[in-house]
């Protein structure tokens, strides 16, 4: 049981992630939403420790792992996007941008990522990846709990700390593709 310990949470995301995908097409917000993202978090910490406490780091965890973050990431700030398509004002466009920004540079990960995989290269993530999550699991935390720190801070400043978390994570984002661009196809000098 102890080799697979690590899969075991990673599957236990997964399930999590279609979880928060079905109740997010069903109109779920709040702290239900909020909760799980905590949970799908915790799940993304844990299995990576697991494995390099228990010295179990795997392809297929590591797979499994940038499965659930891509699943997750991709699912959420589409959904996001969509549903700011229909506002106005500069935060609206300011998400917008840095969303489909986020969007793309995850599409090209994921291309990264099918490359890697079946060059049999090294996809586990590096640091920008590693920070770029941790921003997501914020970012998504922020937009189902903004019901209840709007009313604390106000709507301009909740909207400025949205966007700078949103600009940071579009930043990793871009980082993190580069990172995998350097690791896979090294400058040959």
């Amino acid at each position: 049981m102890k080799k697979n310990l690590a899969n075991v949470v990673t599957g236990i995301g997964v399930i999590a992630v279609i979880l928060f995908i079905t109740l997010l097409f069903k109109g779920y917000s709040g702290i239900t939403m909020f909760l799980i993202v905590i949970f799908i978090g915790i799940t993304d910490l844990l299995d990576g420790k697991i494995a390099r406490k228990f010295e179990i780091v795997s392809t297929l965890g590591k797979s499994l792992d940038r499965a659930r973050d891509k699943l997750f990431a991709c699912t959420l700030f589409g959904f996001e996007l969509n549903r700011l398509s229909r506002e106005s004002g500069f935060s609206a466009a300011s998400s917008t941008a840095f969303l489909a920004a986020i969007l793309i540079f995850e599409a090209l990960l994921i291309s990264t990522w099918v490359y890697g995989a079946f060059r049999d290269l090294d996809v586990s993530a590096h640091f920008w990846g590693k920070i770029k999550m941790w921003l997501y699991f914020f970012v998504a935390g922020l937009f189902f709990a903004d019901v209840y720190f709007v009313p604390i801070t106000g709507q301009l400043f909740f909207d400025s700390i949205f966007l700078l978390f949103l600009f940071s994570s579009a930043i990793c984002a871009f980082l993190s593709l580069w990172g995998y661009v350097e690791r896979f196809f090294p400058s040959q000098k």
